[in-house]
């Protein structure tokens, strides 16, 4: 959870196994999803999975991009 004195910004799992980063706005309690997070794989590290925001109130996070994201490997031999 994140706060920034005009909303409190939060990651929520669904019951379908989507995942959103919600903000619910202080002066009327209205709740909004920022961002979808269905393709994005997050990782954890030592600290747990770090999110934040950025100046401009764009969510921020850790992904992980291990080894899954080759996409094409080319080998040439003599």
């Amino acid at each position: 959870m994140v706060w920034d004195a005009q909303a409190l910004y939060f990651i929520l799992s669904r019951p379908d196994n989507s995942t959103g980063v919600f903000r619910v706005r202080v002066a009327d309690r209205t709740l909004e999803e920022i961002e979808s997070l269905k393709d994005v794989r997050r990782t954890g590290g030592i600290f747990g999975a770090w999110s934040g925001l950025a100046p401009d109130g764009f969510p921020l996070m850790m992904r992980d991009t291990a080894t899954q994201e080759i996409y094409a490997l080319e080998l040439e031999l003599p």
